[in-house]
């Protein structure tokens, strides 16, 4: 693994494009926490982790490997591959930690294990959480112990994706083992649905509305059971034993002879199949290889199968019409500029187009985009999520300035470098807060998570949504939507809940659509997250 790093150090120019786009850089100043910093850590990094094994690790450790140094790299060298195995290279070298070990190998490592642990921490978690505050429909909160009170968190789902697929009504097909699965999709097309980690203990809707939204459209979706993380979080902390064994599992539970397409709601898992297991099993036998390959060129990201694939917003919308609002490139001036004061305490220049679009129209919620990393500067995916979104007419779409600027999340470096994290999430809701939007919609669950805690702080009242729900609110009575356009949505629930759709109001102006089965399962989660703050107040 070091002559492979070796060959990618010495290809680097020194040219310091990376500097102008590192998100740590601009926040910190440090040559180090560049790539081109990191990678002359690299260069003599026998020396270094002889000399000082823990300051190599901290050096490497700092960075939100969110790729934007790969992106705009002339020699187009894969910085994120590069940095992911020095990290394993530091950490086999001077030995996980213990709790490292435990979470990585013990815990994440076995999927069944994890599961049941975390399904207890659900049950309890009211005990840690304090009242709710603004963002993501009052499900962000604020945790109770004074020294992380700061901190605002989305808490675990009650019943997620898995125990939500085995034991309802939705019941897509459960592939436990390799066997042939019959197909039986309208479109003849049979879809893997790789779930997530976030998607299935976080998101759980989310993920029901993924498979709600591929059915619709006539795909038989297979959803593998027993399936686990994708392996990112614990290559990204270095141990690459455990990532193996989490990919070798589900190298068994997705046969690629099973499915056409393996479908992903999450960036980063996307780009974790689609990039880091190829990249990883290079010094693997043929057969694992072969596998793996097969595995990544079948996957893609939810929206990028909608638009690609299925083709769902070909009679929608063109090309043509997916414009922003305001200019892509804040920097450049078209329009006079008016000064904002930011909860960051920064003045950011906004212009005045954007400022006269602030009031929203009472008949369409706006809605802006966050591009994730993985999603638009690893995987180059950046038109189809904002297609899937335009197609939506209850919203109008808003590209927020620098939508593809990182929002500090990073996994683990959230947790190592929480006020470094925050600082670079707060420049990202000044974006969101210029756009004029009430909602932002993401293509990442991590990223959703990072956007509510910071929405929460800056105490700004934005709903924060995965794509794919925004897709799948399109209302059957706007004119001239066909039967054929509802395909991805409104089609379903009809078969599903009669036709029926209530209306709310909303906070912002606009009106949202619910049917009966979710407006329900909305006042049952209030009942019980009053009676689990007031035992949390009553604990606290």
């Amino acid at each position: 693994m070091l002559k492979t790093l070796d060959q990618d150090v010495s290809r680097c120019s020194r040219c310091g494009m990376c500097q102008a786009v590192c998100p740590v850089y601009r926040l910190t100043g440090h040559e180090k926490d560049t790539a081109r910093g990191k990678l002359a850590l690299i260069d003599g990094l026998m020396q270094e982790m002889f000399s000082d094994a823990d300051g190599t690790a901290k050096r490497l450790n700092h960075c939100l490997l969110c790729g934007s140094c790969a992106a705009g790299c002339p020699m187009n060298i894969d910085i994120l591959g590069v940095f992911l195995k020095a990290r394993a290279i530091v950490e086999g070298f001077r030995g996980l930690p213990w709790w490292k070990r435990f979470l990585f190998r013990w815990l994440v490592a076995h999927p069944g294990r994890f599961d049941r642990l975390l399904a207890r921490a659900a049950r309890y978690q009211s005990l840690a959480l304090k009242k709710k505050p603004v963002p993501m429909d009052g499900s962000c909160n604020r945790l109770a112990a004074s020294r992380l009170s700061d901190r605002h968190v989305v808490p675990l789902a009650s019943v997620p994706f898995h125990d939500m697929k085995r034991k309802s009504a939705f019941s897509p097909e459960s592939v436990p083992g390799p066997s042939p699965v019959p197909l039986t999709g309208g479109r003849g097309i049979r879809a893997a649905f790789f779930v997530g980690c976030l998607l299935d203990k976080v998101f759980p809707e989310t993920a029901r509305t993924i498979v709600d939204v591929l059915e619709t459209n006539g795909v038989q979706v297979i959803v593998p059971d027993g399936q686990g993380c994708c392996g990112m979080p614990v290559l990204a902390g270095g141990d690459r034993d455990a990532f193996s064994r989490l990919m070798a599992d589900h190298l068994v539970r997705f046969d690629p002879d099973q499915f056409d397409y393996l479908v992903t709601g999450c960036a980063t898992c996307t780009a974790a199949i689609k990039k880091l297991w190829p990249e990883m099993t290079s010094d693997h036998e043929e057969q694992v290889r072969s596998a793996v390959e097969r595995i990544a060129d079948k996957t893609h990201d939810i929206s990028a199968f909608m638009v690609n694939i299925l083709g769902v917003a070909d009679d929608i919308l063109s090309d043509a019409s997916i414009v922003p609002a305001t200019p892509t490139d804040a920097n450049t001036i078209t329009a006079p500029v008016s000064p904002v004061i930011s909860e960051a305490g920064k003045t950011t220049a906004v212009h005045d187009a954007q400022a006269a679009y602030a009031a929203p129209d009472p008949d369409r919620m706006v809605v802006t985009w966050h591009d994730p990393c993985h999603l638009a500067k690893t995987l180059g995916i950046r038109r189809e999520p904002r297609m899937l979104i335009k197609a939506n007419p209850t919203y109008a779409f808003r590209e927020m300035p620098d939508p593809d600027l990182c929002c500090g999340m990073g996994g683990s470096f959230n947790l190592q470098y929480y006020e470094t994290s925050t600082a670079i999430g707060l420049k990202k809701i000044d974006a969101i807060r210029a756009s004029g939007a009430s909602v932002v919609a993401t293509g990442c669950p991590a990223c959703m998570i990072q956007l509510a805690d910071m929405l929460a702080r800056a105490k700004l009242p934005v709903t924060v949504r995965h794509v794919i729900d925004i897709f799948a609110d399109i209302r059957p009575e706007i004119a001239g939507i066909s039967e054929n356009r509802l395909d991805a949505s409104t089609k379903l629930r009809r078969l599903r809940y009669g036709g029926t759709f209530i209306k709310r109001s909303t906070n912002f102006g606009g009106k949202v659509w619910m049917d009966r089965d979710r407006l329900f399962m909305k006042m049952l989660n209030t009942v019980l997250t009053t009676l689990s703050e007031r035992w949390a107040e009553r604990s606290f």
